[in-house]
């Protein structure tokens, strides 16, 4: 394959018009378009090497990574809301059920001494 030093590329994205809207929409989010792609491009050269992004064993490492985030932040919201069901709730009203140290030591203060 012939090795080609490009400094521009024209991408031209038509068919599905839900990617479209998609890509749209993303761009759309950039401040700077060319600089994002580069990152991703480069992120995915340091991570996969220069592989075709169609490549089987890419695309079945992509695949189970976005398996594993799925599956993660799940575990997250299952432990976030584990926790927050097995924690006292909180007063806002200073009538706490638990008094901090704090408390113990200014309610043993002798007020006549003062």
């Amino acid at each position: 394959m012939e090795n080609k030093d490009r400094s521009t590329y024209f991408w031209r994205y038509d068919g599905n018009p839900d990617a479209r809207q998609r890509i749209n929409i993303w761009m759309d989010q950039q401040s700077n378009v060319r600089n994002s792609l580069k990152m991703l491009v480069l992120y995915f050269a340091d991570r996969f090497g220069n592989k075709n992004v169609m490549d089987y064993d890419v695309q079945k490492q992509l695949y189970a990574d976005v398996l594993n985030l799925s599956q993660s932040s799940s575990e997250n919201l299952t432990e976030s809301r584990e926790k927050l069901s097995s924690s006292p709730p909180v007063r806002f009203d200073g009538t706490g059920s638990k008094s901090s140290e704090l408390d113990n030591i200014l309610n043993e203060v002798d007020l006549k001494n003062i």
